[in-house]
């Protein structure tokens, strides 16, 4: 399996708990957003810490478009604290239209690395990198889609 094809398969596994939380969060999406907030926040942990910092020491990459992924991943942490400020101080929360957006911004990010990151794994690495690249990513706690 391809980098590529583990973050689809991750980035597919995400939509999917993004569609049951924007089809539950009408009555108490604590449970929902809660699983939600951890997948993705693991997600981006593995982002940064596997794959850039891979691209970035083992490969000497330079990937122009880091401080927007970057950004992109501060504005979803931002965006997803805002909904637990907002879980935390009410009985019944209503935050329907922040989990919207927060889903809207990670539909848009996930076109994003699409287009400017994936195509990096087959220019910028060799086959024997990218079996590394896996490796780093096992060890970092992936699930890879025959363990999800």
């Amino acid at each position: 399996m391809t980098i590529t094809e583990i973050l689809q398969r991750d980035h597919a596994r995400l939509e999917d708990q993004a569609k049951h939380l924007r089809d539950a969060n009408r009555s108490d999406p604590r449970h929902d957003f809660s699983t939600f907030s951890e997948a993705i926040s693991r997600h981006m942990f593995l982002e940064e810490h596997a794959i850039l910092a891979f691209l970035t020491t083992e490969n000497s990459c330079n990937y122009l478009d880091m401080p927007e992924l970057l950004r992109q991943h501060d504005a979803l942490r931002l965006q997803m604290a805002r909904i637990e400020e907002d879980l935390a101080a009410s009985a019944r929360p209503t935050i329907h239209g922040l989990i919207l957006q927060l889903l809207a911004e990670m539909d848009a990010h996930f076109l994003f690395e699409a287009q400017s990151l994936y195509g990096l794994f087959d220019t910028e690495l060799t086959k024997d990198q990218q079996q590394r690249l896996r490796g780093w990513l096992q060890v970092l706690g992936e699930t890879l889609p025959d363990q999800a």
